[in-house]
């Protein structure tokens, strides 16, 4: 290069610094006036006004006019920051502004962030005219070059979500990483539509959650319904009911439950989606069970399957493409991006001293916060008190009532328990609304869980809580509030990471803590990657411009982690999978527990999953065992692995029923085949002394096989009353298909805490514990027996079997059942027909418990 282009380069570089420090100091102006407004609206400071005047617009304007022409990503960060806080403080100053940021965000690929500046922009699909004539074709460029099109219809994506696109439609393999609000489920989404309608087939779509499997299958089905596809959307796996044109929604859960029914389930996967993928992080971590799911079923799914496109998506994962490659084998293209559509702020309360705390902002493009003194300290006078006292809930709702009467709240909860009592703490301080939805979802909760159930109380002052131990037709309904922005503050636990999509502007974070007590001398914390992603939820695309997180007690953060900042900045992840560092760590033991023929005991507990899932990789694949193993990173010599085989091929039990359940070591099933021959199990709903017999069983179970009694159902015995048996007569009771309002109704269900605990053990230990624990017991002793069915489904009847199975909430569905009859329980279509005539003699809230069917 000869030196007038060393020149030229330089002279563009200190252009580029130029520009960005222009940028810096629009944004801190900015930043200063949202800071000093957030405290006002908050009481935090007595006064406060500001007026931008004519030359801070003009200089705004020339910055942003500069960033949209700027191709690298921090000036796209600035462009969009710029953008949304002009818009919030000079809309109601400076008529014609929006066509000003309309052309500059669709020049740079924000077209779906600029059609919130036009109210219009729905009905017209096109931007309102406005502005110079050259202006009205600039935008109209940039429409163009982000707007795909589907069978005749238009979409207006992103930059971002069309480099998906394209990626999608040219590799095998894609890995998505973005933060949450930049719409990586909607570009997935019209992308299987694009592929159905080019080839029809299977597609399975993996998320971690019920609610997300909900809330996704939803989404699916309005999407075949738009585009007229004859397609079923599946959310559990029957090889009945099988079809080469179905797109299956289901948890890692359920989808590695169909490996254990057929070797193949699925013929040919047209598309593959996993989703949430950075949940597979702990798979060598002994406690966590759903990431080994994930991780196993991936590798099941690359051994077993033929897949014509893979999409895995997380957010901020760094090695994204290198991901998909460790887990299937094939190499692929990366879509990563740090930028967002929708711009998250970070807001903080910090105590400096007894007589001074201060009101902070952080933005991730400035390296310090922003920070004013409060001056009105009375109103901090609970902070940082670590349990809901009086003084503590009236610092809160003080704060809570700040908020405008339009905007919905997310208030973090580390447990189940505590989001309840959050919520009913709210509710004591929130007078009744009077709002006819409100009054009619709260008779539904009555109704069908209980009288005196907690939501049915909080919902009436517009508050409810949301977490993973609610029944599914409750859940269903309070999202159905949500969405409706009937709920205006939502107390949730940490399913709210599991990417669950909420219409919320605001989310308050407490502290970082997610339990109430530390155990053992530890307290577990949100990790700065989980703090981003939880902000990140504040905020949808097409729905606000800014999400904001308010943190109550920035000093619990600071225990956390020394870089005080660091929970606040938009932090990503690189993540390994595979089991090489767990078994490099303890070969030696598992090594000796081969040789000596151990199984899953107390002492081996830290690695004993290691253990099972070497033998089940031997038993299922013999001298290709060695292979499949080293995939995983477990490196086995194959004279051990020929030994060991030799030892698992002389096993009383049947291969079939070991591969069947893959978290059982062969060996502890080959000795509760050699125990179990006299067991008395029950195995009709008709029989006599279920309870009874159920007890007896899971003793034999917890004195055999204690580590699988405590790991999945856990009920132990104590000098007061027998728990035990309690469990077995409500397993009872909940098989035959008694609803919960009825199994609820005795004397003792006299407090929420009772109520809870109940609706726990039901949902958790009884209708997912105790049929994981006793299936590999029936599949010896009563193989084709439907029992355990009857025990996760809730009940025995043909037809509400079959409501559940289509999709309808178990209490729904008893409900359903009877007051009507629908028919043969198996004429699928004659069922879907009869209850589309009736669904207008159901509730309100019954019909929303139909939106799957």
């Amino acid at each position: 290069m000869g030196n007038g282009g060393i020149a030229q380069n330089v002279s563009t570089l200190n252009w580029e610094i130029m520009e960005m420090n222009e940028a810096k100091e629009v944004l801190n102006e900015l930043l200063k006036i949202d800071l000093r407004s957030n405290a006002l609206k908050f009481k935090f400071i007595p006064s406060y006004k500001f007026e931008l005047n004519r030359d801070f617009v003009s200089d705004a304007i020339g910055v942003l006019d500069k960033l949209s022409q700027t191709q690298t990503e921090e000036a796209d960060r600035y462009l969009v920051v710029i953008s949304a806080l002009f818009w919030t403080y000079a809309k109601p100053q400076w008529a014609g502004l929006q066509h000003y940021l309309i052309l500059f965000l669709t020049r740079r690929g924000f077209a779906p962030t600029a059609t919130m500046l036009d109210d219009g922009y729905g009905e017209r699909k096109s931007f309102a005219g406005g502005g110079s004539l050259m202006n009205q074709f600039a935008i109209s460029l940039g429409q163009i070059s982000f707007e795909i099109w589907v069978a005749g219809r238009s979409f207006l994506i992103t930059s971002f979500q069309k480099e998906v696109w394209d990626a999608i439609t040219a590799q095998q393999m894609v890995g998505i990483s973005a933060p949450t609000s930049a719409g990586k489920s909607y570009i997935i989404l019209i992308k299987m539509m694009a592929l159905l309608l080019e080839k029809k087939g299977t597609m399975f779509y993996i998320v971690p959650t019920l609610s997300l499997v909900a809330q996704v299958a939803t989404d699916v089905k309005q999407q075949i319904s738009s585009f007229q596809l004859e397609m079923t959307v599946e959310t559990n796996y029957n090889p009945q009911r099988y079809t080469d044109n179905t797109i299956y929604v289901l948890t890692q859960g359920k989808a590695i439950a169909a490996f254990s029914q057929e070797e193949r389930p699925f013929r040919h996967l047209r598309l593959l989606v996993v989703d949430e993928i950075q949940n597979v992080e702990r798979v060598a971590d002994a406690n966590d069970q759903r990431a080994k799911i994930l991780f196993d079923l991936m590798t099941e799914i690359k051994n077993s399957l033929v897949i014509d496109k893979i999409v895995i998506s997380g957010p901020r994962v760094t090695n994204i493409d290198r991901l998909g490659k460790d887990i299937f084998g094939i190499d692929g293209y990366g879509a990563s991006t740090r930028n967002s559509p929708v711009v998250n702020l970070t807001y903080a309360l910090k105590k400096i001293s007894n007589k001074e705390y201060r009101f902070k902002l952080y933005c991730d493009l400035n390296p310090e916060p922003l920070s004013l003194k409060i001056e009105n300290q009375r109103l901090l006078e609970g902070y940082g008190q670590t349990r809901y006292t009086k003084k503590y809930m009236g610092f809160f709702n003080e704060f809570m009532a700040c908020f405008d009467a339009g905007e919905s709240n997310i208030i973090f909860s580390p447990t189940a328990g505590a989001s309840r009592k959050m919520a009913e703490e709210l509710r004591l301080s929130t007078d009744s609304i009077n709002n006819p939805y409100l009054q009619e979802l709260a008779g539904y909760l009555s109704e069908t869980v209980h009288v005196d159930f907690a939501l049915s109380n909080t919902v009436l002052g517009g508050i409810a809580y949301h977490n993973g131990k609610l029944p599914h037709h409750v859940r269903n309904a309070i999202e159905d509030g949500i969405r409706k922005q009937q709920i205006r503050n939502i107390v949730c636990t940490t399913t709210l990471l599991q990417g669950v999509n909420l219409p919320v502007k605001n989310i308050i974070i407490r502290n970082p803590n997610l339990s109430l007590i530390a155990h053992g001398g530890e307290q577990p914390k949100l990790t700065s990657y989980e703090t981003a992603n939880l902000r990140g939820r504040a905020g949808r695309l097409l729905k606000d411009f800014i999400g904001r997180t308010y943190v109550m007690d920035e000093d619990s953060f600071s225990k956390v982690d020394d870089r005080q900042t660091s929970l606040f900045e938009n932090t990503e992840k690189n993540i390994t999978v595979g089991y090489k560092d767990a078994f490099e760590g303890n070969k030696k033991n598992i090594l000796n527990d081969l040789e000596t023929g151990a199984g899953q005991t107390t002492a081996n507990s830290d690695y004993s999953y290691l253990l099972t899932y070497v033998r089940q990789t031997i038993l299922k694949y013999g001298s290709y065992a060695a292979l499949r193993l080293k995939e995983v990173g477990i490196q086995l010599e194959p004279e051990l692995v020929q030994a060991e085989f030799a030892i698992l091929d002389k096993l009383e039990v049947d291969r079939k029923i070991c591969l069947a359940n893959r978290y059982w070591d062969p060996l502890d099933l080959n000795r509760m085949w050699q125990l179990s021959e006299k067991w008395v199990m029950p195995t009709s709903a008709a029989e006599s002394f279920i309870a009874s017999k159920l007890k007896n069983i899971l003793l034999e179970l917890k004195q055999y096989f204690p580590v699988y009694y405590n790991r999945l159902f856990d009920i132990q015995e104590t000098d007061n009353g027998d728990p035990l048996l309690s469990a077995c007569w409500h397993a009872e009771n909940w098989l035959k298909g008694h609803s919960l309002k009825s199994i609820l109704s005795g004397e003792y269900y006299d407090t929420n805490d009772k109520i809870e605990r109940a609706i726990i053990m039901l949902q958790n230990k009884i209708a997912f514990g105790l049929p994981m624990l006793l299936k590999p017991l029936y599949d010896m002793r009563a193989p084709g027996q439907m029992f355990l069915r009857f025990i996760e489904l809730g009940a025995y009847q043909p037809m509400i079997r079959r409501l559940i199975d289509l999709n309808i909430p178990r209490e729904t569905a008893i409900a359903i059942d009877q007051k009507y009859s629908l028919g043969d329980a198996d004429d699928i279509p004659a069922i879907k027909r009869a209850l589309e005539a009736i669904k207008s003699q159901l509730s309100y809230f019954d019909q929303v418990q139909l939106q799957l069917l």
